[in-house]
């Protein structure tokens, strides 16, 4: 009968000591992978304070899988940003450099400061613009009444010494376009006329 008691109690140690290990296990399993940014849930159904202890593991997981997440999205849109003022910013400094330049070697016409501020004024709000567009997935276009023909005509003069200093020549058709009033945001079109110049400048063939 001892023996047979003894027998009974191990049994029964054993199983309870599985019963309380197997669930410790699996949340020391789903501890070492949310550490790892493997944000999995783990479901143990014991009936005491080890299952009431999974639901709060499986809670802190989905948070923190929402926070990674959200970082990550900030992260990506930092990087964006950051790349695309990298780009932009690019343009007017090298029209300020070359009207610099041009100002030094006295070929300013009195023109050439007037350049110069527009490029830092135009610099400092793509800026602002591109701040704001990195806080908004969808921003409003602040549209108005301007003639398209005249923007690009102002952006092109802007290149004037760049241009020539690549032997380049921009040819347009631009007086036989009787109507050229449109309604846009003229800060965006403006960016839209800077990358195209640039990249033409950039791309393009000399006495072209």
């Amino acid at each position: 009968s001892i023996l047979l008691g003894i027998i009974i109690s191990l049994l029964l140690v054993a199983y309870f000591s599985q019963k309380i290990t197997t669930p410790l296990e699996k949340l020391k399993s789903a501890a070492k992978d949310i550490s790892n940014l493997n944000f999995k849930q783990v479901e143990i159904k014991s009936g005491d304070e080890i299952e009431e202890l999974s639901y709060s593991i499986n809670e802190m997981s989905n948070r923190l899988k929402n926070a990674h997440s959200e970082l990550v999205k900030k992260n990506q849109s930092l990087n964006t940003l950051i790349s695309s003022i990298s780009h932009e910013v690019k343009t007017p400094l090298s029209l300020i450099q070359a009207y610099t330049i041009g100002i030094q070697d006295g070929l300013d016409d009195g023109t050439y400061t007037d350049v110069i501020l527009e490029q830092v004024t135009y610099t400092s709000e793509m800026v602002d613009y591109l701040i704001k567009l990195s806080k908004v997935q969808a921003m409003e276009a602040n549209k108005s009444k301007f003639d398209l023909r005249e923007l690009l005509q102002k952006v092109i003069t802007q290149y004037k010494i760049t241009l020539q200093n690549n032997h380049l020549h921009v040819r347009n058709n631009l007086d036989s376009i009787e109507h050229c009033g449109i309604e846009e945001d003229i800060s965006q079109m403006e960016i839209v006329f800077h990358n195209l110049i640039s990249n033409a400048i950039k791309y393009g063939e000399e006495d072209y």
